[in-house]
């Protein structure tokens, strides 16, 4: 299985929806989270955790990293840690990748890997751009996913060494205009958001 997740999720499943998360700052930020972060943390940890891993977000960056993280990116971890558990081969990707419209600043937001999967970067609807470094990005991507489907792995062509994921290493494909493989990428929010129970957001 190859399984993937954006950094910014949550820039489309709450932000795109509701503007005022720009107007943000760091006094109003902490309500807003609680009410939107979907995980048993201390919201006042979460945001200086953010704030010393990241000094140069904004408010609005950080509720959407967070979000993402609390809510969204725990069921991707909690299903690739069962598959590495089972011994079953997982290939896990992360697109930090950010999307071109409205300045970028929805981020790497749910669901823009598919435009760059299907390689419709030319299509209107997509924002991804459609430059070079847009199409080089599908390119590698597509690719990837069509040798996964005719051999069973994703490796070859230019991507890097694509390592199955496991527990030991957490190694995962970052696509982004420098694609690389990272061990445990955002090892200290997975950990922070870890420590708390997580429900799937829609079942309650």
């Amino acid at each position: 299985m190859v399984m993937g997740n954006t950094r910014e999720e949550t820039g489309s499943l709450i932000a795109r929806g509701d503007p005022t998360i720009f107007d943000l700052t760091w006094d109003t930020l902490p309500a807003r989270l609680e009410r939107d972060m979907v995980s048993d943390v201390d919201v006042h940890a979460a945001i200086a955790l953010y704030r010393r891993l990241y000094p140069e977000l904004s408010p609005a960056q950080v509720f959407l990293r967070a979000t993402s993280a609390g809510r969204s990116w725990r069921a991707q971890l909690i299903e690739a840690e069962a598959r590495a558990r089972q011994g079953a081969p997982t290939w896990v990707y992360q697109l930090d990748y950010p999307s071109r419209g409205s300045g970028g600043r929805y981020g790497a937001y749910h669901m823009l890997d598919i435009p760059l999967v299907f390689a419709n970067t030319h299509e209107t609807s997509a924002d991804t751009g459609d430059d070079a470094a847009a199409r080089a990005m599908s390119a590698a991507m597509s690719d990837a996913l069509i040798r996964f489907a005719h051999t069973g792995d994703p490796n070859g062509g230019a991507l890097p060494a694509w390592p199955h994921y496991d527990l030991a290493n957490r190694n995962t494909m970052m696509f982004d205009t420098h694609t690389r493989v990272e061990p445990d990428p955002r090892g200290e929010e997975r950990r922070f958001f870890g420590r708390a129970p997580y429900i799937q957001p829609g079942t309650y």
